[in-house]
């Protein structure tokens, strides 16, 4: 718009210094006055020197005015391609500043998308390993299940009477119930593995008792083998997880065998009944010198020397 209007103003002020010398040419002639002869002579070639001066001042005046009306459109057109170069350098940074701005937000857009990308990757990635693990726990899971049946079937298949197959089954049987349990399986999958085992203790219990029953009576040596037998297989219940009312029978037929062979070696039995400390007896800081082991047996702490902090224990 600035080029346009500098155009056209130049083509004005050109228009217009035209009609401007025109009119000082026109002003600047003037008519000779009529008069006589010589006189008129004189007076002419007055007026033509007149007339020359004042031409030569009035193109003078013109040259004046067209140097003025030039350098004034020459500033004009200076001042008018300074703008112009001013509003092309604004645009270009403007157009600058936007091309930057628009390739940092594709970077940063770029960015986001790859940083979309590599969560989904990972995402991805953790998915895939997450299945596979799962896959993996699984087939181990599988493969120990299928070896505790077949160590189950096995179990299944021994005699029930014999407390030698008996204690090898539950052997394996406990072995395959342990790798079980760091395979995976829980405790639902092996329950009826473990009430198995149970079937095996209480196995082992019953043909204990029935061994003990069948011994002969008259016989010490005979007595105290069964007694140690019996003795085994219940501390072994006990360990095994039976309860104590079901070790109970047990533990009855173990006492009547203990009986017994104290009647046949005439030995004399001491009966203990074990009461706690009383009140007074705490105040005064006694402790109790008795540990009850078992429904027979009593730990009896004594000082075996008073220059000696140090004490012994005699079982009865």
């Amino acid at each position: 718009r600035r080029a346009s209007y500098g155009g056209a103003f130049a083509r004005g002020g050109s228009a217009r210094h035209g009609r401007l010398l025109g009119a000082l040419d026109t002003g600047g002639q003037k008519t000779p006055e009529q008069g006589t002869p010589g006189r008129g002579r004189q007076d002419e070639e007055g007026n033509e020197t007149d007339e020359l001066a004042a031409r030569r001042k009035h193109k003078v005046e013109q040259e004046a005015i067209l140097l003025k009306m030039q350098r004034e459109e020459e500033a004009i057109l200076r001042r008018t391609r300074e703008a112009e170069e001013e509003d092309e350098e604004a645009n270009l940074r403007r157009r600058l500043e936007e091309e930057k701005k628009q390739m940092e937000e594709a970077r940063l857009r770029r960015k986001r998308e790859q940083e979309e990308e590599e969560a989904l990757r990972r995402k991805k990635e953790e998915e895939e390993a997450a299945l596979r693990k799962k896959r993996e726990e699984e087939e181990a899971k599988r493969k120990v299940w299928v070896a505790l049946l077949a160590v189950v079937d096995g179990v299944k298949a021994i005699d029930m009477s014999c407390n030698e197959a008996i204690g090898e089954a539950k052997l394996r049987l406990a072995a395959a119930l342990r790798e079980a349990r760091r395979g995976g399986l829980d405790e639902a999958e092996l329950a009826d593995c473990e009430r198995l085992f149970g079937r095996l203790v209480r196995a082992t219990v019953a043909n204990a008792m029935e061994n003990v029953r069948g011994v002969d009576r008259t016989s010490i040596e005979a007595l105290r083998d069964a007694k140690e037998r019996l003795t085994c297989v219940i501390q072994a219940a006990r360990s095994d997880g039976m309860p104590e009312d079901e070790l109970s029978e047990a533990e009855r037929l173990r006492r009547k065998v203990h009986n017994k062979i104290e009647d046949l070696k005439g030995s004399i039995r001491v009966f203990c009944r074990i009461r706690p400390l009383s009140q007074q007896e705490q105040e005064v800081g006694d402790a109790s010198g008795v540990t009850v082991l078992d429904s027979m047996t009593l730990e009896v702490e004594r000082e075996v020397d008073r220059s000696f902090t140090r004490s012994a224990s005699q079982k009865l």
